[in-house]
């Protein structure tokens, strides 16, 4: 994927509604603009990319941003300008957790759950949104290699639905370590008994 040809228009926009200046947890807030203002910038936003990996003038290597660095505000506009769940995933970097789920949530149930369905196919940058969604909606818990992982490596921040989410991680033979019963243990979602039947499975 490159550029869109109509991405600089879309940037235009997006630094003329206030966004690029705007601090991150205003993105609910902030004005998408006339009618014919969102229809360009979607025009410019629902393909290509924001930026590409490559090399400075100095040799070394990184990120190019071909919007300034604003990937996550206008990864943020577009969502609530309508992209699609898995534009959506696409252009969501990395950003305020909290921002991010919001944005996405003011979109409704339906697109979290087509949010979430996409994202455990793609492997967003932030797993951390995924769960966000999952405990926001009460959706049922993805059944996905990536997403139990996801809350594997994140059980202490997303511990709604604690044994439910370590049952489908079982049912997956997740591989993680006994801090995450040891901690089910200490916050009463597990007895110790229950734990080490679990270590077990695991082990």
């Amino acid at each position: 994927m490159t550029a869109n040809p109509h991405l600089h228009d879309a940037l235009k926009i997006f630094r003329e509604l206030g966004w690029a200046d705007a601090s991150q947890e205003h993105a609910l807030d902030l004005p998408l603009g006339s009618a014919e203002q969102q229809r360009r910038a979607v025009a410019g936003l629902r393909t290509g990319d924001f930026g590409e990996f490559g090399s400075y003038p100095d040799g070394s290597f990184g990120w190019l941003s071909y919007v300034d660095g604003h990937e996550f505000m206008l990864g943020l506009f577009a969502i609530r300008l309508g992209v699609s769940p898995r534009r959506a995933c696409e252009v969501l970097s990395s950003g305020e957790l909290g921002v991010a789920v919001d944005v996405l949530a003011d979109r409704g149930e339906d697109f979290a759950f087509q949010f979430v369905t996409a994202a455990t196919k793609r492997r967003v940058k932030n797993p951390l949104v995924v769960l966000g969604l999952v405990e926001r909606f009460q959706l049922p818990v993805p059944e996905n290699r990536w997403y139990v992982e996801a809350w594997v490596n994140n059980y202490e921040k997303a511990t709604d639905r604690f044994l439910t989410h370590l049952g489908v991680s079982l049912a997956h033979s997740t591989q993680f370590s006994g801090q995450v019963l040891t901690f089910g243990v200490r916050e009463g979602f597990l007895t110790r008994d229950e734990a080490v039947t679990g270590a077990f499975l695991v082990g």
